[in-house]
């Protein structure tokens, strides 16, 4: 999305295709518009709205109705106002739940009148008029920089509620919408927080915007409510001069959050020569311990308010620049040429050997350990973020949605924990982001219930995001890899995410992007009805906490087929759960119990109600306890080809879950 504030159209959005880049007008007439901008569902409807703000000849601040599907090159969207009046210039947006309304507000700058303002979302946003604003800061003039700028949200102190950054400082709501100010730095601007390494609170990196100054990192060494406890830590050996591009990402993607600083080359327009021919950008590669490598990535370029972001959709985070007056118009694409992108196809199975691959001739243990399977839990997902850098459902997911069941209070659920949280934040455009979308959320979702009990902010923003995604039939465009159960239909998209809008805390549910979303799921299953035992014990799952979904009789049915497909020797097999085709040709095996078949029956019968001292459940526990292996996991042989068998990290995480739910421990 581009904005033009010389000459008509004002807004520009460039829809990425197969063939290039298609030019959609969003505002046909002239608008003078300030470098900033935010997107919401601010009507509520699904899709994402866009927010921007008037430069300093405008007293406005505006959002752009999203008409999707219904997208024509030639037709505006729909323009509201939000603020109109008063001091002129707005620069930046965010949206966050600062209130803990459950519901985002809006918070942005207007640099004339120096405030900060907090805005609500009206209740009828379309037919309202001005949104009623309350200032969170005033008389804004912070030392050593012609007006302030910037602004972003992060949950700084680490409460479970998204906290303003601005101004040098964070902003901590108290009650009746009034804030704290802790100023820990000073002659900033541009502010973004993250976790660099794995710490109890996140990093701060402030730049200077348009200004020249130090580009540092503090981090809280105490009480973040204490602005001595702030450390500063100087990024680059000199001056940036006005540094108006930051943003944070894994750039290369190692799995640690990397910078990328860079300046402008003119800011002037008296003449066609550069104010700063040197102007430098930087990307700093973070180690995942608070160090780091600084590279140049190129230096004689104007940079101004550079956005990273996939932009050719390979998994890796590109640069996207339009400078200010440096050699315009012009906007350029920057892309990551990585020798492969750190963000693989999550579960990918490929036929290349696996050091830590399960074997089915691994041997059995002597004596059952719920302490060696929860090891190995922690092993497969910390190595599979060593090795791979990303989340998949058999790995990192499975351990978020199982590991707080015995002990959450772990480094590594935190470190976990934080990754998911930067994921859900800053969505990637990779080919499965649908996928991605719905797992982040709904994992998320998830070990927000058996943690904080709580809803987490960001987990909210996922979700709410997550019903941008749904199509208009109500189901999601899955990854279909042909890996069964969880990348080989839609089904399986449609049932997590009920799953996990039905356990999200605080009545998520019942939100009116939620209610929505649903609907669509119910119009789906009903056109789409499941067509194994898998897919019915998903939706067992799903009817649990969602009306609408599942009569008693069909939960019923579905309880009386699990037991029916019981083995002789008590446990079961993933094979009688559903009618997969092998990828490889080979044939099924109807007749052996497997950790994956046997946990997820457990775990769906119990949840369903069925009592722990059922014989029947009995026999599977007993099972489970004789069948695991040396390295603490279980055997679950892969559908897709014997060579990678991950199926059995996900039949891991369903024993234990099966185990805790029968009062093993």
């Amino acid at each position: 999305m581009l904005s033009f504030r010389q000459k008509p159209p004002a807004l520009v959005w460039y829809r990425r295709t197969a063939a290039g880049w298609d030019a959609y007008v969003v505002e046909k007439d002239y608008l003078t518009i300030e470098a900033g901008g935010a997107v919401h569902d601010i009507d509520g409807d699904g899709d994402l709205d866009l927010v921007f703000g008037g430069d300093w000849q405008s007293s406005d601040v505006w959002w752009w109705e999203n008409p999707s599907p219904q997208f024509d090159k030639r037709v505006s969207w729909k323009r509201h106002v939000i603020k109109t009046g008063g001091k002129n210039q707005h620069h930046d947006q965010v949206f966050g739940d600062f209130l803990g309304t459950g519901k985002p507000q809006l918070v942005f700058w207007n640099q004339r009148a120096a405030t900060l303002f907090l805005a609500e979302v009206p209740g009828n946003p379309r037919a309202a008029g001005v949104w009623p604003l309350v200032p969170v800061l005033t008389d804004a003039k912070p030392a050593g920089v012609p007006y302030i700028e910037g602004a972003s949200a992060f949950d700084v102190d680490a409460d479970g509620r998204l906290d303003i950054l601005a101004c040098d400082s964070w902003f901590k709501y108290t009650g009746d919408k009034r804030f704290k100010q802790i100023q820990f730095a000073v002659g900033g601007g541009l502010i973004f927080a993250g976790y660099f390494k794995s710490s109890k609170y996140p990093q701060i990196v402030i730049s200077p915007g348009d200004a020249g100054g130090r580009v540092r990192l503090y981090e809280c060494v105490g009480d973040p409510e204490n602005a001595a406890d702030w450390r500063a830590i100087e990024l680059l050996d000199r001056d940036v001069v006005h540094g108006h591009s930051l943003q944070l990402g894994d750039v290369n993607g190692d799995g640690h959050l990397d910078i990328f600083v860079a300046e402008m080359a003119k800011w002037t327009g008296r003449s066609v020569e550069p104010d700063h021919p040197d102007a430098t950008a930087w990307i700093l590669y973070g180690d995942g311990q608070g160090n780091f490598t600084k590279t140049e990535l190129v230096k004689g370029h104007g940079w101004h308010e550079a956005r990273l972001s996939d932009l050719d959709g390979d998994g890796d985070l590109d640069l996207l620049n339009k400078p200010y007056t440096w050699e315009t118009p012009r906007a350029d694409v920057w892309l990551n040429e990585l020798p492969q992108s750190a963000a693989k196809r999550v579960g990918a199975d490929t036929s290349a050997p696996d050091a830590d691959a399960a074997s089915p001739d691994e041997p059995l243990r002597d004596v059952f350990s719920l302490d060696a399977a929860v090891a190995h839990l922690d092993n497969i997902a910390a190595s599979w973020q060593r090795d791979r850098k990303c989340f998949a459902c058999h790995s990192d997911y499975a351990f978020l949605e199982t590991r707080p069941l015995v002990s959450g209070k772990t480094p590594l659920h935190d470190e976990l924990r934080a990754k998911l949280e930067q994921l859900a934040a800053h969505p990637r455009n990779v080919n499965f982001r649908v996928t991605e979308g719905v797992m982040v959320a709904c994992v998320l979702a998830q070990n927000d219930a058996l943690t904080t009990g709580k809803l987490h902010p960001v987990t909210r923003q996922a979700l709410d995001y997550m019903w941008t995604l749904q199509s208009e039939d109500g189901r999601f465009d899955w990854l279909k890899s042909d890996q069964p159960p969880s990348e080989c239909d839609d089904h399986f998209g449609a049932t997590m995410a009920l799953i996990g809008v039905g356990v999200a805390p605080d009545g998520y549910a019942q939100t009116p992007a939620a209610q929505a979303g649903l609907n669509k799921i119910r119009q789906y299953l009903k056109n789409s009805p499941p067509v194994n035992l898998h897919q019915r014990s998903m939706l067992l799952l799903g009817s649990l906490r969602i009306d609408g979904i599942m009569t008693e009789a069909d939960r019923k049915g579905v309880i009386d087929d699990l037991f029916a497909a019981q083995k002789p020797d008590g446990g079961w097999g993933i094979v009688s759960l559903g009618n997969w085709q092998r990828h490889d040709g080979k044939p099924d095996d109807t007749q052996t119990s497997d950790g994956y078949g046997t946990g997820f029956a457990i775990d769906v019968l119990r949840q369903a109600g069925v009592s722990a001292d059922d014989r029947r459940i009995q026999a599977g526990i007993r099972w489970l306890k004789a069948n695991q292996r040396v390295s603490g996991g279980w055997f679950t042989r892969s559908q897709w080809q014997d060579s990678r068998h991950y199926l059995s990290r996900h039949g891991t995480a369903y024993a234990i879950r099966a185990l805790v739910a029968c009062g093993v421990r």
